[in-house]
């Protein structure tokens, strides 16, 4: 272990008044490490849990998955009071099984590893301060960013690149100028293309000139095989429908409409080949481009629609499963259609589900609950 993985791994302090009496172990983990942990069991959970009845739901996948047991109301502390919540060390490993580590230290030793060269390389100050990169992005300075991108170390690992990932997005975010000398230079880096243009994509378009990134990301798309070619082509397009729909630009929604759903003629059989978050964005949005026409063929979308998802819900994993339902329940949220989704939807949904469900649940709680989008599931996270 690295001296500041050890230093890291060891912030932990045991109260006094407590060492007499407990036989295990008790730590006050990192905030940060901490952190990482909450955000990996949602992950491989597929969901983050909002309540005790998915902690209790979290619980028995635990079980399943390592014999091992934590109970509904440690997980429940562990998710809504971490911060003032003291850990057995027994409770930390069997978390960090269920995540894929051996026990505690090493799920710490994976993390920090690959943050050390990071920090080593100056780029990333600590989760709560302006970064190098961040002040490259708002100086401009882009010759020494895009070298540094180019030449990483393959094999980071994932908590690694998204923070990378939020960090280039902070610095877009706070950056006063254009930021469309950013998007020309990094859509021809094939890391920062797929780490913040794709994994953290915002459909939302909060930082500035936002859909001017995906002009750059289609003119500097180099792919030559067609399948890749086509993903990046459906990938961009349908955010940009996305985000004229929102913001109500009829010319847009017709224009950007059109290139996806007449002019590009795509076949099911070559839309079954492309990643499923385009591909479910593609089939949910195609409704709200038959409302800008007159609602034709309407019922027919629907349909098609729902068959897709009733497929989704007995062939895909639950990352998968909650992509499709989630960009369906968004496009059907807009459209008003909540007896649909109330009557014909829901119930799918849940079937094969293997966290519990309330008849309580309204369609914004499912959905924050089971949000697929990388850029937003990391902030909800911390």
């Amino acid at each position: 272990m690295s001296q500041q993985a050890a230093q890291v791994c060891s912030r932990f302090t045991l109260p006094k008044e407590l060492s007499l009496l407990m036989p295990k172990p008790i730590y006050q983990p990192d905030p940060e490490l901490l952190f990482l942990l909450k955000e990996k069991i949602a992950e491989v959970a597929g969901t983050k849990p909002e309540s005790k009845n998915d902690c209790a739901s979290v619980s028995d996948l635990i079980m399943q998955n390592t014999k091992e047991y934590v109970s509904e109301s440690t997980l429940y502390r562990f998710f809504f009071n971490a911060d003032g919540h003291i850990f057995y060390k027994n409770t930390l490993d069997k978390l960090s099984r269920f995540c894929g580590s051996d026990n505690w230290e090493q799920f710490c030793r994976h993390y920090e590893n690959d943050l050390d060269r990071m920090i080593q390389n100056g780029m990333i100050l600590s989760i709560n301060h302006k970064s190098l990169i961040q002040s490259c992005i708002v100086n401009q300075e882009f010759k020494s960013l895009f070298h540094f991108f180019e030449n990483l170390p393959h094999g980071l690992n994932d908590s690694v690149r998204r923070r990378l990932g939020i960090e280039l997005y902070q610095g877009l975010l706070s950056n006063k100028k254009s930021n469309e000398i950013f998007y020309q230079i990094f859509s021809k880096s094939s890391f920062v293309r797929t780490l913040l243009f794709e994994e953290l994509a915002d459909p939302d378009f909060k930082i500035k000139d936002q859909f001017k990134l995906y002009k750059w990301y289609l003119k500097n798309s180099d792919k030559q095989n067609d399948t890749e070619a086509l993903q990046e082509f459906i990938f961009a397009h349908v955010l940009l429908f996305r985000y004229h729909y929102k913001t109500g630009n009829k010319k847009e929604i017709l224009k950007t409409g059109a290139l996806l759903y007449q002019n590009a003629a795509v076949s099911p059989l070559e839309l079954n080949k492309i990643h499923v978050f385009p591909r479910s964005r593609w089939y949910a949005y195609r409704l709200w481009y038959s409302q800008a026409n007159n609602f034709l063929h309407y019922n027919e979308y629907r349909f098609e629609l729902i068959e897709w998802c009733r497929k989704a819900a007995v062939d895909s994993n639950i990352e998968n499963k909650n992509i499709v339902f989630y960009n369906t329940f968004d496009a059907l949220v807009s459209l008003g259609e909540m007896d649909f989704i109330n009557e014909k939807l829901i119930p799918l949904f849940f079937s094969n589900q293997s966290l519990k469900h309330s008849v309580h649940d309204s369609v914004e709680h499912i959905m924050k609950r089971i949000e697929p989008n990388g850029l937003k599931r990391f902030f909800t996270a911390v």
